[in-house]
């Protein structure tokens, strides 16, 4: 009730920490446009307080800190529901993630890459866990550009426009996340358990430069990939 007087009045932006919001809300959400195709966050805290706020501020989303794997499958689609439906109604959210190496930091971007919309204000920081620094060492701004400088091939990879929605794909061993852009396609296994293998159409060139025809990928692992024709 506080904060909807808080909101009702527009004399605020808010932005939540979302801890806590993957929890059930006790008691049956009211379904909003906002809620369409996004089952995972009916009758959760997501659901219930969402129209009161202007943006969430999710930390550990994807990867938490101190975790030595993504969060499990059922909270990654809550929290990739969670940001895909703050992008569609432009409101601001922020993917805090942590990721130990570049195989982490891969399926953040990945995820990320599944829900960003072109409008929409989806931030994505990066918060790399570096032994002998400190654990929010990301939220330092020059900390962050010298991440983001050299990690480019991850941060700046020119796929162009998103084609279609993310969807699921049969492929060896089970199904997979896929997402197509105009120059590059991306697949996430966001299954807690099963190794599975993609294989292409031909051959698409990977973040580390390698030209492949198919991936592996085991259990919380993706690959961004670009064709070899849009690649120079």
């Amino acid at each position: 009730n506080f904060l909807h007087h808080v909101h009702s009045t527009g004399d605020y932006f808010l932005c939540a920490d979302s801890a806590g919001f993957d929890k059930l809300a006790g008691h049956t959400t009211l379904p909003s446009p906002s809620s369409v195709g996004l089952s995972e966050l009916s009758g959760r805290i997501w659901d219930d307080l969402e129209p009161d706020f202007d943006g969430a501020l999710s930390r550990g989303w994807v990867y938490p800190i101190g975790g030595t794997r993504s969060v499990p499958e059922k909270i990654w689609e809550i929290e990739l529901e969670a940001a895909d439906r703050y992008a569609r109604q432009d409101k601001l959210f922020i993917a805090q993630s942590f990721y130990h190496n570049d195989k982490e930091l891969e399926f953040v971007v990945a995820s990320y890459l599944l829900v960003a919309h072109r409008q929409g204000r989806f931030v994505l920081q990066p918060m790399p866990l570096v032994k002998g620094q400190r654990t929010d060492a990301g939220l330092s701004l020059k900390a962050a550009q010298q991440e983001i400088a050299a990690k480019s091939q991850y941060f700046n990879i020119q796929l162009g426009f998103a084609d279609q929605e993310r969807h699921l794909v049969p492929t060896q061993g089970g199904m997979v996340w896929r997402r197509a852009y105009e120059r590059g396609v991306v697949y996430l296994n966001s299954n807690d358990s099963l190794t599975v293998t993609v294989t292409l159409g031909g051959a698409m060139l990977r973040t580390n430069g390698k030209r492949v025809k198919s991936v592996l990928l085991p259990p919380h692992t993706a690959c961004i990939l670009r064709y070899l024709a849009t690649s120079l």
